[in-house]
Formats: structure tokens, sequence, C-alpha cells
């Protein structure tokens, strides 16, 4: 360590700014005496070691401790009040409108807003994923969640929990999720628009049963076919639901999963929308019986999950 300068240290646990010095001066056999001064701040600084020149302390060493001045133009935004800053959080990430979320394959259609798409270097076999967008609104999100660590564990729940994310195909729906890893947790609204791909099924059904916090995952009445039933087997197999699955409780994990599953149902005479529960909630129902057919797709798609995992409604109940 040279005499002349500070040298900063990191320090890994309280995250402050330290600085060390070392204070050599002569003995009177000959050697010098070393001895380091440390000097920390939870705001940067410089530090500098000089001696004195002038007045009754002239020739004794000195240090001289000038803070680092904050950029000029930029907001304070972390010293705002936690309450404060989830305000801002909601006002910013929550989207007036639902976004789609496509992984850049040429079959898609142009207009899908929100990129999370394998991306290959030249020359590597490396495979990275990522997120990017063309839209000024996403833009924005998505900035603000890479500003910084402590803006984005905060954000991010928001961010997650507070948006619906629509996917054409099952495939990028894991991918999308597989991005943010345990964080994923906080999302709470799902949909599929076109299908879900049989080769990665199995994973999509993992990464649905380790979203404890999901409440809406709506897929199209296709996917609702007797058959599909056997693509989500995998999700009352993940440990991660609520341990392995003891007899008599098959039930509640079958109830779980179709408290959560949804569809749409387009009528073909008057063009509304029906969803799980749509009769209750709107004011003017479709007449023209789409809710009983909407009931009955999900009554029938959990009579043939019980049946894929070889079970019954009558021994579960017992």
């Amino acid at each position: 360590m040279s005499p002349e300068t500070g040298q900063p240290l990191k320090d890994q646990v309280r995250k402050k700014a330290i600085h060390a010095v070392d204070t050599a001066a002569p003995t009177n056999n000959g050697e010098t005496n070393h001895q380091v001064l440390f000097v920390g701040s939870n705001s940067a600084f410089t530090f500098e070691k000089t001696v004195l020149q002038d007045g009754q302390f002239a020739g004794r060493t000195a240090f001289i401790i000038d803070p680092v001045p904050p950029a000029k133009n930029v907001f304070p935004f972390m010293g705002l009040p936690f309450e404060i800053r989830l305000m801002v959080y909601r006002d910013v990430l929550v989207l007036l409108s639902k976004k789609y979320i496509h992984g850049g394959h040429r079959i898609q259609p142009a207009q899908f807003t929100m990129v999370a798409r394998p991306l290959h270097t030249k020359g590597s076999s490396t495979r990275r994923v990522g997120i990017k967008t063309t839209e000024p609104e996403l833009k924005t999100i998505i900035s603000l969640l890479h500003v910084d660590r402590r803006i984005r564990a905060e954000a991010l729940p928001i961010f997650l929990g507070a948006n619906t994310f629509i996917f054409g195909r099952s495939a990028l729906c894991t991918i999308f999720l597989d991005l943010f890893a345990t964080q994923r947790n906080f999302v709470k609204r799902l949909e599929i628009t076109d299908k879900i791909i049989i080769r990665s099924a199995r994973s999509f059904s993992f990464a649905l049963a380790n979203l404890m916090h999901l409440e809406e995952l709506v897929l199209p009445a296709t996917c609702l076919e007797p058959d599909n039933a056997v693509l989500f087997e995998e999700y009352f197999y993940t440990a991660e639901i609520m341990g392995p699955l003891a007899p008599g409780k098959e039930y509640q994990a079958v109830e779980r999963f179709m408290g959560v599953l949804d569809t749409k149902h387009s009528c073909v005479v008057c063009g509304k929308v029906t969803k799980k529960g749509c009769g209750l909630r709107r004011a003017h129902p479709c007449k023209h019986d789409c809710c009983a057919i909407v009931t009955r797709l999900l009554t029938d798609f959990e009579s043939e999950l019980y049946k894929v995992m070889g079970w019954t409604r009558r021994e579960v109940r017992e």
C-alpha cells in the first residue's frame, strides 16, 4: 500500500465506502512504523493524505476527506418514503391494456409488442434469453426495472402481479416465466390464445404448478378437449404444489387447478365473449346459453383430469 494515497476497500457486508491509508512514520532505530487508518461512510468520498506546511502543526500528517457531490439533475428516488415509491410503481408499471408476448417467430403477428425469445450468439452454442420491446410504454417499464437492483426488487412484484400476460403459445409462456426464476411467483394472471405445444407441455405444467399466487389461467376452448387433459399430468406430480399427494388429497389438487382455470367462448350469434362467471358479473349476459357452454367445457375437462390421473370423484370424496 502506498503511504501517499488512500486505497478504497469494498465492504461486502455493510455496503459502505471505506478507505484505508498507510500512516507510515520513521522510528528512532531507523525503521519505519506502518499503521493503517480506516475511514468509512455511507456516502462516497475521496480520501487524501498530505503534510501540513504551515502553522504550529507544520510537518504533521493530515488527511483530507471530501464527499463526492451527487450527480446533477438526479432525483433521489430511493430517498422517498416506501409508500410513495409504491404509488409511483403502480402508476408506471400497471398497464392500461393487456399486452401480448411472442417469441419473435416469423409466423407470429407483427403487432405483438413484448418479446421473450432465445438469442443465439453467432459462432457460439450459448443460449441466452432476454426481453425487448419497441413499444414506448413497455420501454419505460423495462428501463425502470433495470435502473437499480433495489428498484427492481420493489417494482418487479407489482409489474408481474398487477398485469395480465398473454401468449400465443404455451412454450413462450414457459420461456417468459423462466426469465424471472423465483420471482415468477408474483405472476397472477396468464392467458394462452393459440395452443399448448405438446413437446413442451410438461415444462409448462411444471411452471404452472410453481406459481403459488396464480389466480387466473385462461386457455382457448380447443385446449380443453378431453384428449388434452393428459398435458397437465405433470402439474399434479410436482411436489411444490402441496407436497406429495396423500390419499384423499387428490380432489384438493384438482379443485385448486380448476379454481384458476378459465376459457373464453365467443358467441356465434351475438359475438359476446363469455368466461366463467360472466353470467353473474354482467348486467346483460349473453342470452344464447354461452354460460352453460363454458360451464360444460370446464366440467367435462375436470372429469377427464380425474381419469388421466387414475382417480374418480367418488373415490377422492369418500
